[in-house]
């Protein structure tokens, strides 16, 4: 049936360019990063935005600046 969703990848790249545009270099990025036996779009296409917005602006990726949250209140406090 019909639905309405969000284009998680743009919703992505508008948070990381904002923080850019703030003078933030250091930008983690707090979501699902194992999605494997769920198999969600949204967790992949999310970090997609986040990585290449930074790759766009030149910053090199640090994969200690990627937390697992999950996509609980729990997971985003614990990361």
């Amino acid at each position: 049936g019909p639905s309405v969703r969000v284009d998680d990848e743009l919703v992505a790249r508008t948070a990381v360019e904002h923080l850019l545009e703030l003078g933030h270099r250091r930008i983690a990025y707090v979501g699902m990063l194992n999605d494997a036996s769920l198999r969600l779009a949204p967790p992949r296409a999310r970090a997609r935005g986040y990585r290449d917005t930074l790759r766009d602006a030149g910053i090199e990726q640090d994969p200690d600046l990627e937390l697992e949250g999950g996509f609980t209140l729990e997971g985003g406090t614990s990361a």
